[in-house]
């Protein structure tokens, strides 16, 4: 039986992903629990296209999520998106404006009191995280942040607002540096730095629209400029006159 590899390879493309990121392959760059519950992020690392991401306001116990609240499926563009690249989702009603996001339970409904987002890639939102990507709190009162057995660390791929500015903010963004970094990855301890974040304690309201712009990295310089360099230099030393004698 011959195989149509063409359409083969339409259809395995087509297809939702998972588990081709990994911790930190995203940041939340934003987030407001009042109004239509949105957040941000920013691509740390390219996204294949129709990759999928989950987001859930739910607690994580330590081994599974409690549930109860409510869980968004992010489906990544055909065309992917770019590194550096911002998505900003609405939660109720659920939009985007890069790809596509749907309700897979629940109500995504972000507490005014203090709550969190766990983004991480499953089969499906109620299996087994194979990755957790990124988290973010509010939540003080409620406790710390868990991240027992999820891989993330509150500085380098979590964010918690609640040790920096107490319990309970209703929007948030992030204001640091978008551009002078020399890789993306450097942007992570800066996007998890609550200190280089603005907050909103009245209304989340005002945090939006987020604080708009995609990152970006200064370019190392190219091994052929850098030649070029000291050949510049070579010549400006040859061209000294000599002393006099």
């Amino acid at each position: 039986m011959k195989l149509n590899f063409a359409l083969l390879t339409t259809f395995l493309t087509s297809q939702t992903a998972f588990s081709a990121l990994s911790v930190g392959s995203i940041g939340f760059v934003g987030f407001n629990v009042d109004g239509d519950d949105d957040f941000a992020f920013v691509a740390l690392t390219a996204i294949p296209a129709n990759e999928s991401i989950f987001f859930t306001d739910d607690e994580w116990n330590g081994s599974s999520f409690i549930r109860g609240e409510g869980a968004l499926e992010w489906i990544a563009p055909a065309s992917g998106v770019t590194v550096g690249q911002v998505v900003t989702i609405k939660g109720g009603p659920a939009t985007v404006d890069i790809g596509s996001v749907s309700d897979s339970y629940g109500t995504f409904a972000l507490s005014t009191s203090g709550d969190e987002i766990f983004a991480y890639q499953a089969a499906s939102y109620d299996d087994t995280p194979t990755a957790f990507l990124s988290a973010f709190t509010n939540n003080g009162s409620g406790g710390s942040l868990n991240l027992d057995n999820t891989g993330l660390t509150v500085g380098t791929s979590a964010v918690d607002f609640a040790a920096e500015y107490g319990d309970g903010d209703d929007g948030g963004y992030y204001l640091g540096d978008r551009t002078s970094e020399a890789s993306f990855s450097a942007y992570a301890a800066l996007i998890n730095n609550p200190a280089n974040w603005g907050v909103e304690t009245s209304t989340g309201v005002n945090a939006v629209p987020f604080f708009a712009g995609d990152f970006s990295v200064v370019p190392e310089p190219s091994v052929a400029l850098l030649g070029g360099l000291g050949f510049l230099s070579i010549l400006r030393r040859r061209r000294q006159p000599l002393p006099l004698s």
